[in-house]
């Protein structure tokens, strides 16, 4: 409990007069008007100062560069000047950590303070124990209501002596008692008055257009807390009594998300998302600038070697992105460049990364800090970093936005865990839920952290680890190994992620004896079928065309063979064949020999069948529809090296294709060709020795 010094151990006296005078920044005066006054002095007793707008503890507060979040100021400042705004008592500002929230809140009410539109504020802090909950909210709030709008003053000392215990009553109770039936008591006055005509201008002031402010509303450490809070609020200010608009700052925790979409809140609250609509890029490359002219002013001994402009305008931009239009990273980053004893232009090519910066000297401390603190709100931080390292990889791909599907089943984890273990993070993403935001993290830089251990310590992305994380799971994806049950309309997303990307995971991985194992064992001579019959669905490339695509890993039948139940109808001049099958099938030869020649040194013997299918040869083997049924047919495609090599070597597509087309040729098709799995060069078809066979109709 913050007290002031002049009073401290006095108890239950009284003041005979006399206006006292705290100086420095908590209150400017305190006015107490002899005993009369006895109740706001006890109030102030149990005003939480430190979460004043001028609290010395919070000095010096963040504020708006000058010339910089103009639109979002002269948005809010129409919105609590206007007579019309009163169906919209209530503004929510969100968005996520180092975004600007405070500042704004800072810079509006200084503004309001001096044209004595402010009611009141409140800023709420994680770490200071008297305004991390909301103890003395309501207290401080009436004790900055009766200071500052004369017709409350009275009304809120006379409750306070009547009955003392009010100041450690329950927050309902303390709302109710010292705010909202003194507003009443007021408001019911100047209707008697107004009625009966009697009204004055000093009646009308209790009107004005006023704002009390509350920010940092998630730094309010029990969520409870939080929305006993806007319990409280949002029911008092529907009935229009209260002579305040409200400004409440957050982050969008889903549980104040969640209060604001309440009967309470919807219908009365305006809701703003600090993001591009207020031109923070714009604003964030103006802060740059003026301060990197104030930097080089500063600094002009150090700097007469750089070269002018300083910094160039393409070192701005940089800047400018890698802030993602929030305040924090530029703001952390001119903090480290004008540092003294510190030559500016060295500085800012450590920022850039053009220099490496001293182990000890790290130019994110500040920022480094807020995301480990936000990162260890998590409760499971192993399956919190293998999502981290797994949208990280997306992000390398440019698999933006993601694919929610394909992201569940390549983590091979349920939805319902990915929501509950992000649900404390969610402040690092675009929007209040990381799932429906598509999983963009709301910070370039966020990205840079989790890659350098030296940042981010317990929370660094080892991203071999996470390829081998990525590769084992395209493996049983392949083969569909997995035991996730999820809809079977989602798989074909992850199908094609999976012979995209299945390549890079395996080579770009950390090599353990797992995934080496998984390569071993992985049986490419199976011809199984239908495993991903139902996979790719959506495919019509006319009445001819592929109706279906499936994949089984076996390499073998995995290649083209079992891409579908399959390829229905049509001839080898069809745009099906050209552009899918033998696409995918060139594809996959690629990716086969792309793990043999990466992996080869070290694990050479273990991934022989990867050469042999790349550099011999495949058999493919289809259905051709006759006058006497279906008879199956091997199509041989003898393969070399030659393919893979070189700077410009052949087209495996193109040969695939022409070799196909004459095999079929002599066979005289009439009907219709249908693939149906690969099998390795040398082995018989359906262990027969013949190359045609006939089989039943199917």
């Amino acid at each position: 409990m913050n007290t002031p010094q002049m009073f401290n151990g006095s108890q239950n006296f009284t003041i005979e007069g006399g206006n006292f005078h705290n100086i420095g920044r908590d209150l400017n005066i305190l006015k107490l008007k002899e005993n009369r006054e006895r109740g706001l002095y006890l109030l102030y007793q149990h005003t939480c100062t430190s979460a004043l707008f001028n609290a010395e503890a919070r000095y010096p507060p963040p504020v708006c560069h000058p010339g910089t979040r103009e639109s979002i100021l002269n948005d809010f400042k129409s919105w609590i000047d206007s007579s019309h705004s009163h169906n919209h008592s209530v503004r929510w500002l969100y968005g996520p950590a180092g975004a600007g929230k405070s500042a704004i809140a800072q810079t509006l009410a200084e503004t309001c303070a001096k044209d004595g539109s402010l009611a009141g504020t409140f800023f709420f802090w994680r770490t200071d124990p008297s305004r991390n909950n909301p103890r003395q909210l309501f207290t401080t709030i009436a004790f900055q209501l009766a200071t500052s709008i004369p017709e409350l003053r009275s009304t809120i000392n006379s409750v306070v002596s009547n009955n003392p215990s009010i100041l450690t009553s329950s927050i309902e109770t303390q709302f109710d008692e010292l705010i909202f039936q003194p507003c009443l008591t007021v408001a019911q006055k100047l209707s008697s008055k107004r009625s009966k005509g009697e009204t004055t201008s000093h009646d009308i002031s209790f009107n004005d257009a006023r704002i009390l402010i509350i920010d940092g509303l998630d730094e309010c450490l029990d969520t409870h807390d939080q929305l006993r809070i806007l319990s409280i609020l949002g029911p008092a200010i529907q009935k229009r009594i209260l002579p305040f608009r409200l400004l409440i700052a957050s982050r969008p925790e889903p549980r104040i998300k969640e209060a604001f979409c309440s009967s309470n809140l919807e219908n009365i609250c305006l809701r703003s998302c600090l993001n591009d609509n207020y031109q923070a890029f714009r604003d964030i490359r103006r802060f740059l600038e003026e301060e990197f002219h104030g930097i080089l002013e500063r600094h002009s001994g150090t700097m007469e070697h750089v070269s002018r402009p300083w910094p160039t305008s393409g070192q701005i931009e940089q800047l400018v992105e890698k802030a993602s239009g929030h305040f924090i990273y530029p703001s952390t980053v001119l903090k480290f460049i004008d540092d003294d004893g510190a030559v500016p232009a060295d500085r800012l090519n450590i920022v850039l990364g053009v220099a490496a910066s001293d182990e000890t000297d790290s130019p994110f401390a500040e920022l480094d800090a807020l995301y480990r603190q936000i990162l260890s709100r998590t409760t499971n931080k192993t399956l919190l970093l293998r999502i981290l390292g797994t949208l990280i990889l997306f992000n390398e791909r440019r698999r933006v936005p993601y694919d929610i599907e394909t992201f569940l089943i390549l983590l091979q984890i349920p939805l319902g865990a990915v929501r509950a273990t992000l649900s404390g993070a969610h402040s690092l993403f675009q929007e209040p839920s990381p799932v429906e935001s598509n999983f963009r993290f709301c910070h370039a830089s966020f990205m840079d952290f989790l890659l350098d251990p030296k940042r981010s310590l317990e929370f660094f992305i080892d991203k071999p680890l996470h390829h081998e994380y990525l590769a084992i799971s395209c493996l049983d994806i392949l083969a569909w190994e997995s035991h996730v049950v999820l809809h079977p309309d989602w798989r074909h997303q992850a199908g094609w992620y999976t012979l995209e990307f299945w390549t890079d995971h395996c080579i770009s991985a950390s090599h353990s004896s797992k995934l080496i194992t998984k390569l071993t064992t992985f049986d490419v001579y199976a011809a199984s079928s239908g495993r991903w019959g139902a996979l790719d669905r959506g495919f019509n490339l006319g009445d001819e065309g592929l109706r279906s695509v499936s994949v089984d890993f076996d390499v073998y039948a995995t290649s083209p063979g079992r891409w579908g139940n399959l390829y229905r109808g049509f001839n080898l001049g069809d745009v099906g064949l050209r552009s899918v099958f033998v696409a995918f099938l060139a594809d996959f030869l690629q990716g086969a020999f792309r793990v043999w020649s990466e992996m080869q040194d070290k694990y050479g013997q273990f991934l022989q069948q990867y050469h042999d299918i790349s550099t011999k040869g495949v058999c493919i083997c289809a259905h051709i529809e006759s006058d006497n049924g279906l008879e199956l047919t091997k199509l041989p495609i003898a393969l070399s090296s030659t393919f893979y090599e070189g700077d410009n070597p052949p087209s495996l597509e193109r040969h695939i294709l022409l070799e196909l087309r004459r095999l079929i040729r002599p066979l005289r098709l009439t009907r219709c060709l249908m693939f149906r799995y690969i099998s390795p060069l040398e082995m018989p078809v359906v262990n027969e020795s013949s190359e045609r066979m006939v089989v039943d109709s199917m």
